[in-house]
């Protein structure tokens, strides 16, 4: 019941970024110039498929013409994924209260560790280190839409795609192994007094 199929994706041409640029903001709506589309396809991270959605779902984000040149600039100085990914996550800490900042790396770093993607209310208590304080909406609907397709559901359970988003939250459990430790207390002793299958399922990761 855990198999999974792992399809790899070459890394994109010149002429392929140009054209998936403008088909998938198009999708939404959103036309950018030529050498707005330009100057993404050229980005560092640009050929690899993970790192060039993230980026551009971070983009469907701006709508004035002003603020999305700028967004745009900094997202193409990134020189690789983990600078992409740490980009997107600086601009969702703006959208949430100062108190919630520090919830998002320990949302992270609870998907990280997990085996099969975990529900709102385990992911609460791993973010809010025990008190199991619900967040706010607004930090949910942030996370999601900021993250748009490297969040996943399965069976009620948020997910991380595998790509850049899972990459760096993997590696932020090695960078911060006192909040991961924390982190991954506070969700097993939640599992524990409320969940036994679940905490049977999360426990050994």
């Amino acid at each position: 019941p855990r198999e999974f199929d792992v399809v790899l994706v070459p890394d994109l041409g010149p002429a392929e970024r140009d054209e998936f640029i403008r088909g998938l903001l198009g999708v939404y709506g959103k036309r950018l110039t030529g050498d707005q589309v330009r100057c993404i396809a050229n980005a560092a991270f640009a050929a690899r498929l993970g790192a060039l959605v993230l980026c551009l779902d971070e983009l469907r984000r701006y709508g004035q013409f002003d603020s999305l040149d700028e967004r745009l600039a900094e997202l193409v100085r990134c020189t690789s994924d983990d600078e992409l990914v740490q980009s997107v996550l600086d601009g969702l800490r703006v959208s949430v209260p100062s108190r919630f900042s520090q919830a998002l790396d320990s949302i992270l770093i609870a998907l990280g560790m997990s085996l099969r993607g975990l529900h709102e209310d385990e992911l609460s208590y791993a973010a809010s280190l025990s008190s199991g304080d619900c967040l706010p909406p607004q930090v949910w609907s942030t996370f999601r839409i900021g993250l748009g397709r490297a969040i996943q559901w399965r069976e009620a359970r948020v997910d991380l795609t595998s790509g850049p988003v899972r990459r760096f939250a993997e590696s932020l459990i090695t960078r911060e192994p006192d909040l991961a430790r924390r982190v991954g207390s506070a969700l097993l002793d939640h599992l524990a007094s409320s969940n036994r299958e679940r905490w049977i399922e999360e426990a050994p990761q």
